[in-house]
């Protein structure tokens, strides 16, 4: 994930084919160059409804070892919000880059 012109951080992401849209935990973009959207209510399989922020990230795979992607980062749209679990973010199937 980019945060700024030549700043880059990693996170651990699930790949989830039955989510509609992707989720990032709220506290990791606090310091991004997010452009936001607007806001949305989701709702997962049990629990309450959630306010989530509506936002787009530039993205590309982390590479492993000393290798370097040279990829161009895409752009990305997420729903910031709490994940309730160890989680850093939830891409949906048409978000992954497989």
């Amino acid at each position: 994930m980019k945060i700024k012109d030549e700043e880059v951080k990693s996170i651990h992401c699930l790949e989830d084919n039955g989510a509609e849209i992707s989720i990032i935990q709220k506290d990791l973009i606090k310091d991004v160059d997010a452009f936001v959207l607007g806001t949305v209510t989701i709702r997962g399989v049990i629990g309450q409804p959630a306010d989530a922020i509506l936002v787009t990230l530039k993205i590309k795979p982390a590479t492993s070892g000393n290798h370097e992607n040279i990829a161009p980062y895409i752009d990305v749209v997420l729903t910031a919000c709490v994940i309730a679990s160890d989680l850093q973010a939830i891409l949906c199937d048409a978000d992954c880059l497989t």
